[in-house]
């Protein structure tokens, strides 16, 4: 059992959300009213957004690119969850009909958009910041930790938010790893 899959049943068996992801929570509780409507773009089984579903949001949509991941995720009349790899234009403009169709208002991108730039590159990950600027949706992100051995071009929260500065983003919060990102006006 992976240590995800054990956090997962640990939510089971006891109804708790883990520690893990904590700091990304209070910076979403800091930062939106109650109420907004969120979209979890690499969302794996849920944790996080039905976590943002029961102590914050009004409504979570969660999105991922994993079959087994979307198949076995927890259930909340909340929270609508949507089986997309973001891996081209094509899986762009699907991501952007689905935060239209539901009024996102905020991204949680814990973590996924080193991902992209693995699957797709640079280029990819680019247009989903200048898009997510477009629709006009504020941005969490939790970037990975700094390691000398990375490869990735956004090996680190620092250059993740650099792809999102250069879109006319303004940080708001930075704690514990967390950015905040808000279009500039």
């Amino acid at each position: 059992m992976s240590r995800f899959d054990e956090h997962v049943q640990a939510y089971i068996d006891h109804k708790g959300f883990p520690n893990i992801h904590e700091p990304m929570f209070a910076s979403i509780k800091r930062n939106t009213p109650e109420g907004a409507r969120f979209l979890d773009l690499g969302c794996c089984q849920g944790l996080l957004a039905v976590q943002v579903a029961v102590k914050h949001a009004g409504h979570v949509i969660g999105v991922d690119g994993s079959a087994g991941y979307i198949k076995n995720a927890i259930e909340h009349p909340n929270v609508q969850y949507y089986l997309l790899k973001i891996d081209g234009d094509e899986a762009l403009c699907a991501l952007q009909d689905i935060i239209m169709e539901h009024q996102v208002q905020f991204v949680i991108a814990r973590r996924i958009m080193p991902e992209i730039v693995e699957t797709a590159g640079i280029g990819l990950a680019t247009k989903v910041a200048r898009m997510f600027r477009t629709v006009g949706v504020g941005v969490f992100l939790e970037g990975r930790i700094d390691s000398k051995r990375a490869v990735n071009p956004l090996k680190n929260l620092a250059a993740e938010a650099a792809l999102f500065t250069g879109e006319r983003y303004r940080v708001l919060d930075e704690r514990r790893g967390i950015n905040y990102l808000l279009p500039a006006a």
